[in-house]
């Protein structure tokens, strides 16, 4: 057993501390070393995944675009054009298939015919075929009656039409 050793007021430290064997016998102390070898593998294999993986494509969101020449003054302003809504109903009644209305426009229909007639003088009235037309199908509204609204819209030579919830 070790001598107890002397603290600064001259008085003996009786605790017990402990002393490895190997400070015992004074080997230097190990040096820690990392394997690099499992590194530089993994390394490497991520290097060549994304090697074989990469892709060279144009970058994303140019788009090359010839600006014109003159900076004359700008045309008139265009505004958006106002959707013609044509709203779909399930009929109270069995024998009707479906309502018909034209909303904005208080046209209520019986039939397809009908439909096809007043979008035709809607598409008169506006002398374009880019007027919006959506189609509102409401609820229990088969969709063969959907596209009947679709087909007519057609027939009346609308060029943008698009189907929105009821």
């Amino acid at each position: 057993m070790a001598e107890p050793k002397v603290n600064s007021n001259g008085q003996a430290d009786l605790a017990v501390h402990y002393v490895s064997e190997r400070k015992k016998r004074g080997l230097p102390r190990p040096r820690m070393a990392l394997p690099l070898t499992p590194m530089i593998d993994v390394t490497f294999q991520l290097l060549l995944f994304f090697i074989l993986t990469m892709q060279f494509r144009p970058p994303e969101g140019q788009i090359p675009a010839n600006l014109p020449a003159d900076q004359g003054s700008s045309g008139p302003a265009v505004t958006p054009l106002e959707p013609i809504r044509v709203r779909l109903r399930a009929a109270p009644q069995a024998d009707q298939a479906v309502q018909i209305e034209i909303d904005r426009y208080d046209i209520v229909l019986a039939g397809w015919g009908q439909l096809e007639a007043a979008l035709a003088e809607l598409q008169s009235q506006f002398g374009s075929a880019e007027v919006p037309v959506v189609i509102e199908p409401g609820p229990k509204v088969r969709w063969s009656d959907a596209l009947n609204a679709y087909r007519q819209a057609q027939r009346a030579r609308f060029e943008n039409i698009a189907f929105s919830r009821g």
